[in-house]
């Protein structure tokens, strides 16, 4: 298994936690299991090839919510993926559903959803992600977000 992640620009700073990609590495009809632990983000994902499942199998294009607990995934040996790890209030800043709404769980996204344009290709698009958070960046008007609070006043998590 080949998991690379990626820190976000400057400009993503306080938004996208990470970029990753995963290549499983394997024959497609080989399963491999992961155990995923909750890291208190909001998943953007495109499954490029392959097949994965957590509960149920997922579409190409889905949302993870909030996790609770630790998540038992498969993946057939042939998937690749590409994800975008937000902040919960990075999800909202892009008009994401409520993450109560999903905790725990997945979502389908539709490929016609704004949302679908952030992860084209084999990769994230960071200029469509960068312009999707232009107008929340270090607004005079606007509060930092909390992880940024803390590393200010030397708070930890």
């Amino acid at each position: 298994m080949d998991y690379r992640e990626t820190p976000p620009p400057p400009n993503l700073d306080g938004f996208v936690a990470a970029i990753w990609t995963l290549d499983v590495g394997g024959k497609p009809d080989e399963w491999v299991e992961h155990r995923a632990v909750p890291d208190g983000c909001i998943e953007l994902i495109r499954r490029h090839s392959g097949r994965s499942i957590w509960r149920t199998p997922q579409p190409p294009l889905f949302v993870t919510g909030l996790a609770l607990r630790p998540a038992a995934l498969r993946f057939s040996g042939d998937a690749r993926f590409t994800g975008i790890r937000l902040w919960p209030w990075g999800w909202h800043a892009l008009r994401g559903a409520r993450c109560a709404d999903f905790a725990d769980d997945w979502r389908a996204m539709a490929e016609e959803s704004p949302l679908a344009a952030l992860l084209t290709g084999d990769g994230a698009e960071l200029p469509g992600l960068i312009a999707a958070f232009a107008a929340h960046q270090r607004s005079p008007n606007r509060r930092d977000p909390p992880y940024r609070q803390r590393r200010r006043t030397g708070m930890r998590n």
